[in-house]
């Protein structure tokens, strides 16, 4: 097969590309046709342009101590990568979460049951114009777990004491400066 004489020129003019892209196309279709397989024309720069994926050998995450793998930081820190591509891993499924007593994942019994109990604490003497919280005795004792040395992660143990009612709670608070947020 032989292209007219003005017929490459005409083709670029259509398709806006120049004169040699479309010789291109035609030298390589030409080519695909003769060895009888199938002429595709895509480009050939998919996968050899752009950023390479990163690799991370995720095995290398189960080596790293429980404490030293705290956070997202840390976690990055230790396998060399950056923080957004643990995140990512964390959106793909490869690598999940833990949990421990200190920081429950809270699932939607344990926010019914939060709620439950704030509701509950409410003085009934208060409702509905000025709700209140029933006064009580609040001791607080910051306890720090031996694995788990953390400035900003500490549990709280909460004996509520009203009428020979004690009920023990365990929180997570977040340690800023004089004040303590549960």
């Amino acid at each position: 097969m032989r292209l007219g004489k003005h017929n490459t020129r005409e083709v670029a003019a259509q398709f806006g590309l120049g004169i040699r892209t479309v010789q291109r196309l035609w030298k390589g279709g030409k080519i695909q046709f003769a060895q009888g397989i199938p002429v595709s024309v895509a480009s050939k720069k998919k996968e050899k342009v752009g950023r390479k994926p990163v690799q991370i050998n995720l095995e290398a995450l189960r080596n790293i101590d429980l404490k030293d793998r705290m956070t997202i930081e840390d976690v990055a820190k230790h396998l060399g990568c950056c923080v957004s591509t643990v995140q990512k891993y964390l959106k793909q499924g490869l690598i999940r979460r833990h949990s421990n007593n200190i920081k429950l994942f809270l699932t939607d019994a344990n926010k019914k049951a939060r709620l439950q109990f704030c509701v509950d604490m409410l003085d009934p003497d208060s409702l509905p114009n000025d709700p209140r919280f029933q006064d009580l005795l609040i001791i607080f004792i910051l306890m720090r777990n031996g694995s788990f040395l953390l400035d900003d992660l500490r549990t709280i143990i909460c004996f509520l004491m009203k009428m020979s009612l004690i009920v023990l709670v365990t929180a997570k608070i977040t340690f800023l400066g004089s004040c303590f947020y549960v």
